[in-house]
């Protein structure tokens, strides 16, 4: 193995994020493993599944990180849903729900801890939802109830 590919099996990078739908979503995607440089200088690059990304990268599009924050793949579980929210010394952390386990096994997790933050986006999403139908309702109901005053004028 050549010191090159050597390199390369140390190396994570995250991916910037060009299609960003709404200021809560994260600006990059990953981490992934570089697998390879290409001769004309892209990255190819590795999920935590070990399945190659389907395009390759050039270094302008990549923002490496350290190796400290990768969570090893053995540590790797799917997110079947969000289930709440809560403030944890400043910072929201969230309670998940994971495919194959039960509510016991439910845990609180900060954003940090996801692979892919669009299940928080998600989650956001459709709180916000709830929230607005619930305070229109609540609106409609109120001057439903209490009739419209006519207000004088003043001159």
């Amino acid at each position: 193995m050549d010191s090159l590919q050597q390199f390369c099996d140390l190396l994570y990078v995250m991916v910037t994020v060009n299609y960003k739908t709404n200021k809560l979503d994260a600006p990059y995607e990953g981490p992934y493993k570089v697998k390879r440089i290409t001769q004309v200088g892209s990255y190819v690059l590795e999920d935590e599944k070990g399945d190659l990304l389907p395009k390759n990268y050039p270094p302008s599009a990549l923002k490496m990180i350290s190796q400290d924050e990768v969570i090893s793949s053995n540590k790797f579980y799917q997110v079947e849903a969000i289930l709440a929210h809560k403030k944890a010394k400043g910072k929201y952390i969230y309670k998940c729900r994971w495919k194959g386990y039960d509510e016991s096994e439910d845990t609180w997790e900060p954003a940090s801890h996801f692979a892919d933050l669009k299940f928080i986006t998600e989650y956001w999403q459709r709180i916000d939802l709830k929230e607005t139908s619930y305070s229109s309702t609540t609106i409609d109901e109120k001057n439903k109830s209490q009739g419209r005053r006519k207000r004088s004028k003043r001159y």
